[in-house]
């Protein structure tokens, strides 16, 4: 993936790419159809991986976070851990190769589910039983997980961008009509996409 960004971002820029690399090989390569894009394209580079959270710190315009770590067994769940600390952990890793760059990049998280709900501790108690790894804690506090009424997940997606800088969020199409519920709630939201 890497090897592959590297190459396109200097294809975009309307270079000639002659590159040997671990996965593929260019000669003379070029853009020509649709021509090269004058104005960058924002790189998105999304995972959970140091390697990729470096790189993607170093280079993307859009760091993606999934809080998803190996796949189990059943091939569709994942491995997660939400905590405070990891997630802290996350974005330190993408700061931490910031150093050379002028701007930081946008955060963009994840979301695993949105439940709207009065009951949040019953709502949060289930989904521990859902997600292998997560605790009620946890689940209240990671930007993977919406739990609560409109002006409460409002108000945690406004003090998500404060504590920890993320303010565009990726949701699953089955809540989007929730996650549009909660945008609508607040008049400075994050990007939904």
């Amino acid at each position: 993936m890497i090897e592959l960004v590297e190459a396109t971002t200097q294809l975009l820029a309307g270079g000639t790419v002659s590159r040997t690399g671990e996965h593929f090989t260019l000669a003379d390569a070029v853009l020509n159809d649709p021509p090269p894009v004058r104005n960058p394209v924002p790189l998105l580079v999304g995972g959970n991986g140091r390697r990729v959270l470096h790189f993607a710190g170093r280079c993307a315009d859009i760091v993606g976070i999934t809080g998803l770590g190996r796949t189990l067994a059943d091939g569709h769940r994942h491995e997660v851990d939400w905590s405070r600390d990891t997630v802290q952990a996350i974005l330190q890793t993408i700061a931490s190769t910031g150093d050379t760059r002028v701007d930081s990049p946008e955060i963009e998280a994840l979301v695993q589910a949105v439940v709207v709900t009065d009951d949040v501790a019953a709502a949060a108690q289930q989904l521990t039983e859902l997600i292998p790894g997560t605790s009620v804690e946890d689940l209240l506090e990671a930007p993977f997980v919406w739990i609560g009424t409109v002006d409460e997940i409002a108000a945690k997606l406004r003090q998500t961008k404060q504590a920890l800088g993320i303010d565009r969020y990726v949701v699953r199409p089955a809540a989007m009509s929730d996650a549009r519920s909660v945008i609508g709630a607040l008049a400075d939201g994050p990007s939904i996409r």
